[in-house]
């Protein structure tokens, strides 16, 4: 009975560390496949007209918003709330900015160019793409996530911050996901 009592509290710390350590997992990699749909999605519109640089920034959105993230809302119930990857469009920018408002916005358009070191790209979303092979397409978003701790425990652990981002060129006649260096990152 002794032994129940000192080792219980420690397997509850232990349950709660891996259920919130899972859920980071998870969360991550939805929003890692939201993303990369949407980058998809955006850069195969853009492939198709490029003048139009509103239809990549649409595509892009609706492409997100047709998956699902755990946990972006608070823990209700006895599961965990799924919500919509909602991406701002980040339009109406100087066309000679790839109609980017902002540079650090949700949904980027821009060029791929080669890395000095070979195995990777980088994106400029300041740079207009002139050829196949240039048009890219960056969906980034930054994403809380709360702990089971707080309903569980009442302590107030967290909440998480997740931040992700895909970017897609289109090459060869195909959409394709790329790495890219380096990182375009929030602020």
């Amino acid at each position: 009975m002794l032994w129940l009592i000192v080792v219980l509290p420690v397997l509850i710390f232990f349950f709660g560390i891996i259920v919130d350590v899972s859920r980071i997992w998870l969360a991550r990699v939805e929003l890692t496949n939201a993303l990369e749909a949407a980058a998809l999605s955006g850069v195969k519109t853009w492939e198709r007209d490029h003048g139009d640089l509103s239809a990549p920034r649409t595509s892009a959105q609706t492409a997100a918003a047709a998956n699902t993230v755990i946990g972006l809302t608070s823990v209700s119930g006895s599961s965990p709330q799924r919500s919509t990857v909602n991406l701002e469009l980040n339009g109406g920018g100087n066309p000679s900015n790839n109609g980017n408002a902002d540079l650090y916005g949700q949904i980027l358009l821009g060029k791929l160019t080669p890395a000095a070191d070979g195995a990777r790209f980088e994106f400029h979303p300041d740079q207009t793409p002139q050829d196949e092979g240039e048009f890219a397409v960056c969906a980034q978003k930054k994403i809380q996530l709360q702990s089971v701790w707080n309903k569980f425990f009442g302590n107030a652990v967290g909440p998480y911050h997740i931040s992700c981002n895909a970017v897609a060129v289109f090459n060869a006649g195909q959409p394709r996901i790329v790495a890219v260096k380096p990182v375009v990152v929030t602020p």
